[in-house]
């Protein structure tokens, strides 16, 4: 174990809990940074999703000016009616310590979990009152939805505001989104319908060729006429 990380464990001993507790919520959100409630993707694509910690009104300016010394998140993703998901990455907020060891993941149960802490020295602070705990990067293996789920860790890995050794917070309530996963559309067959009209399409240039023309070489049979109209009787042959 490195030494800010130990000397961070020690303050978590060391320090008690103290009456005054401030509230904090989980906040999903896309690549952006923008909450999200909802994703959309389809089967074969990534996607980032971004788990934030945010301190209500009361608490912004402790969260922004003091920020947080350790912190950590469970996120359950469980698929329903066959849709699958699978984690491949988990990519920690910056100013934490590389979390030791490596954040659980789970795909086969749709768990992972990631504790992160902070050098003592400094510990990481709120932009807008809210802290960027890690990023999710997910792959789409199957079409149908999958719930999102942001709580607190099993183990009880409590997060903390340095500075005020007589605070510590509470994460409730949990945050929670989905994941709606469609069908690619590499290699789709058209629709019945589709199919239909596209036949028609084709047909139509051989149903224009196919109307009368009486322009066209070998059309109805008649009297051969002078260029003037009038018809050429058999003393005009005899005559030339």
């Amino acid at each position: 174990m490195s030494l800010p990380r130990f000397l961070t464990a020690t303050i978590l001993l060391l320090i008690p809990a103290g009456p005054a507790r401030a509230n904090m919520l989980y906040q999903i959100a896309d690549a952006s940074g923008t909450p999200a409630e909802g994703f959309r993707m389809q089967a074969g694509e990534s996607l980032d999703v971004r788990i934030y910690v945010v301190g209500t009104d009361a608490d912004a300016a402790p969260l922004n000016d003091v920020g947080l010394l350790a912190a950590g998140v469970d996120l359950r993703f469980l698929g329903e009616d066959g849709a699958a998901v699978e984690l491949t990455k988990i990519t920690f907020g910056p100013g934490f310590l590389p979390p030791p060891p490596d954040p659980v993941i789970d795909t086969p149960n749709g768990r992972a979990s990631l504790s992160l802490l902070a050098d003592p020295l400094s510990p990481v602070l709120g932009t807008n009152a809210r802290i960027l705990l890690g990023t999710f990067t997910f792959h789409a293996l199957a079409p149908g939805i999958v719930d999102l789920v942001a709580t607190s860790p099993d183990d009880g890995f409590d997060a903390f505001l340095l500075g005020d050794a007589s605070r510590s917070f509470n994460i409730g309530p949990r945050a929670t989104a989905d994941i709606q996963i469609r069908h690619s559309d590499v290699g789709a067959i058209p629709e019945p319908r589709s199919l239909l009209l596209l036949a028609i399409g084709g047909m139509a240039p051989l149903l224009r060729g196919s109307r009368y023309n009486p322009h066209r070489r070998g059309g109805p049979r008649g009297r051969r006429s002078r260029h003037d109209g009038s018809p050429r009787h058999a003393h005009d042959r005899g005559a030339q």
